[in-house]
């Protein structure tokens, strides 16, 4: 089987989901929001609880199934730190969990066809709230 999963902020399930996958040879990509590389070197230049922080969003999974779609959930973590929480206000806010989590579905969605050419992709695994447009344009 091949599979592409999606989750916006990749929690223990997922990840657990993930290496079960990986291990099956089952999984295509993986889709997230941010994915941090613990390698990068402008990450030394952070302090140290800002690195950590950012480390939470490490996945071990090889670059080429990896997608990330950042603009909105970055803005969701840093706007509120620089004064701007209306971004962020449940459900009316442009940078809302609700609204990272509709805009990171439409990305997953757009992938789905042209995925499906390059492999022969058999299901989507998508988590509430962050997957009807895809698993509608799966179907």
């Amino acid at each position: 089987m091949s599979l592409l999963l999606s989750h916006p902020t990749g929690n223990r399930n997922v990840r657990e989901v993930m290496a079960a996958l990986l291990r099956a040879d089952q999984l295509v990509e993986f889709h997230t929001t941010i994915a941090a590389n613990p390698d990068s070197p402008w990450l030394k230049m952070l302090p140290a609880a800002f690195r950590k922080e950012w480390l939470r969003r490490y996945y071990d999974i090889r670059n080429e199934k990896l997608k990330t779609h950042p603009s909105l959930e970055l803005a969701r973590l840093v706007l509120p730190k620089i004064g701007f929480r209306s971004a962020i206000r449940h459900e009316s806010g442009w940078a809302s969990v609700d609204a990272v989590y509709k805009h990171f579905d439409r990305a997953v969605a757009s992938n789905v066809i042209s995925l499906s050419i390059k492999v022969s992709l058999e299901a989507v695994f998508a988590y509430e709230d962050g997957a009807i447009v895809t698993v509608t344009q799966a179907r």
